[in-house]
């Protein structure tokens, strides 16, 4: 009987701990819902990626700046958290830093320390959006999305 009790106090523990895990991870990611401005070359930030969260899942939204559609258009696809490995994929190195982040098949949006480097791209910003033009230090405009 004692063992009975053990194992299910056991399982009560693990279960509580799982869940606490499970919510710790939510705060970071909704942190990143907002919309993302990128530098021009004409030396000025124009939005041109918006995170929202709709229905329990995360949505991308591409802005167009200088376009006579300039959105925000819905990126269709899945956007799913970014790990640690997945980045290390991308820019072809070990990361050493917790990644939140998130992505889909088009962009990739991940917090990283501020002076992070990928070959001769330095964040100045501690926000990267990277996509097929490669990583682009963006400022978080909001968080509202």
């Amino acid at each position: 009987m004692k063992k009975l009790l053990l194992l299910a106090v056991v399982a009560l523990l693990a279960a509580c701990s799982h869940k606490e895990e499970s919510t710790s991870q939510t705060p970071v990611l909704e942190n990143l819902v907002g919309t993302y401005s990128a530098l021009d070359a004409d030396g000025k930030y124009y939005a041109r990626l918006k995170v929202t969260q709709e229905g329990g899942k995360y949505v991308f939204y591409e802005i167009v700046p200088f376009s006579s559609q300039p959105g925000p258009h819905r990126l269709e696809g899945d956007v799913v958290p970014l790990t640690q490995e997945a980045l290390g994929a991308i820019v072809g190195k070990k990361v050493d830093f917790s990644v939140d982040g998130l992505e889909d098949h088009y962009f990739t949006i991940v917090k990283v320390p501020v002076g992070w480097t990928w070959g001769r791209f330095t964040s100045q910003t501690g926000y990267v959006m990277i996509d097929r033009l490669g990583p682009r230090d963006v400022k978080k405009a909001d968080s509202q999305g």
